[in-house]
């Protein structure tokens, strides 16, 4: 039977006692020594059982060392962490300023976009924004309104004694824009469904108050008015040219009246409609649309079609 030569040396080892010195340095009492206690026997060259104060002092400077050693790693990782924060930090100011240097406008403080050279204000082309305006009834004795609703093509109120509305975060919103010569188009919803926009802004020329009436011209030479309310603003002056559609003749210029066409023509226009591959809900718009009133002049067989 082969027998392992480091079995055999341990078990060996295992069974031999320690000599009375040996056992001097036996720290835990197993009746052997382990690596620390066997180094520190293996120092004690007199064998006196204990370390002399030399060896202590040998001992201490080698710890104190190996301190001082890893204090100045510790150091060294510490600097390269903070360079490499400057570094990054640096590289950020240097884009930052490259960016702001490369730029030939700024903002001021009434967000106009300014030349830095010559600090005069740079004209730019913006985006017009769409507000919604609401057709309601006049206040009534209570101070309260309705909103004007369309019933089978038809506003189901009296649209001669109506207003166009603006609410209140609307109104300071078309305000503030028109001050800023920004562009503000007014959607309104017609009777049949269809959208009339209207650009009101930038203006011509006019008067522009937050908490005031405001009176100015657009760019179609419309007087606009605004009339500041309790629930927004009222808003008067869009008028529409002959032949576009309308709900009231005060929504027509000048002498043209709103009136519908010849119910003949109404026909004819629904039965195209009819015609048309369009889907149910689509047919029934375009019919919708073939009844809206329209700006026309003010004849003799429009006018008895009114009365």
């Amino acid at each position: 039977m082969v027998v392992d030569r480091k079995e055999a040396f341990a078990t060996q080892s295992s069974d031999v006692k320690l000599s009375k010195i040996g056992a001097l340095y036996d720290i835990d009492g197993d009746g052997k020594l382990d690596k620390e206690e066997q180094a520190m026997r293996d120092m004690d060259k007199s064998g006196r059982g204990f370390l002399t104060n030399d060896k202590v002092y040998t001992l201490m400077q080698e710890h104190f060392a190996m301190e001082r050693k890893f204090m100045r790693s510790k150091r060294v990782i510490f600097g390269l962490v903070a360079l490499v924060i400057l570094l990054c930090l640096s590289n950020l100011g240097t884009s930052i300023a490259a960016a702001y240097l490369s730029k030939d406008t700024k903002t001021s403080a009434e967000s106009n976009l300014i030349d830095k050279r010559t600090g005069e204000a740079v004209g730019t082309e913006t985006i017009a924004e769409s507000l919604e305006l609401r057709r309601v009834t006049r206040p009534d004795s209570e101070g309260r309104r309705r909103l004007c609703t369309t019933d089978g093509g038809e506003l189901d109120c009296d649209v001669e004694e109506s207003t166009l509305l603006l609410d209140t975060r609307a109104c300071r919103r078309v305000l503030r824009r028109c001050k800023k010569g920004q562009g503000v188009n007014l959607v309104l919803k017609l009777s049949s469904g269809m959208e009339d926009s209207t650009s009101i802004c930038p203006l011509s020329n006019g008067q522009v108050s937050a908490t005031r009436r405001s009176s100015f011209k657009n760019s179609n030479n419309d007087e606009i008015v605004i009339t500041p309310v309790d629930d927004g603003c009222e808003i008067g002056g869009l008028v529409r040219d002959e032949g576009k559609f309308c709900d009231v003749s005060a929504e027509c210029r000048g002498d043209l009246l709103c009136s519908s066409d010849s119910e003949e023509d109404v026909k004819m226009c629904q039965g195209r409609c009819g015609r048309l591959r369009f889907a149910s809900f689509m047919r029934d718009v375009c019919q919708d649309e073939c009844a809206q009133k329209k700006c026309t002049k003010a004849t003799d067989e429009v006018g008895a079609l009114i009365r």
